[in-house]
């Protein structure tokens, strides 16, 4: 977990490689009481830490679910939200 003092609480979920010391990261954010979703890319600096980019975006938690949901469907996996199954019942 790394906490540059922007965020309140971060909490990583996943890392995922880019290759040639550049990863994206995804997290699970505070701020101000206001939960997010970051997705940032971070590279390596010249002494070899990993650093964020302003390459990222925060997603607010009550459209996380749309925009995975979309993300997953522009890239033809399959994936129904819990949500419209209830609806649909």
């Amino acid at each position: 977990m790394t906490n540059d003092n922007f965020w309140d609480k971060e909490e990583e979920i996943a890392t995922l490689s880019k290759g040639r010391g550049s990863e994206y990261r995804i997290s699970k954010v505070t701020l101000k009481k206001r939960e997010f979703i970051s997705l940032r890319e971070w590279t390596e600096d010249t002494a070899g830490e990993m650093r964020p980019t302003r390459k990222g975006v925060a997603i607010p938690m009550d459209l996380a679910e749309q925009v995975g949901a979309a993300v997953l469907k522009g890239s033809g996996a399959v994936f129904t939200l819990e949500s419209e199954e209830a609806s649909d019942a």
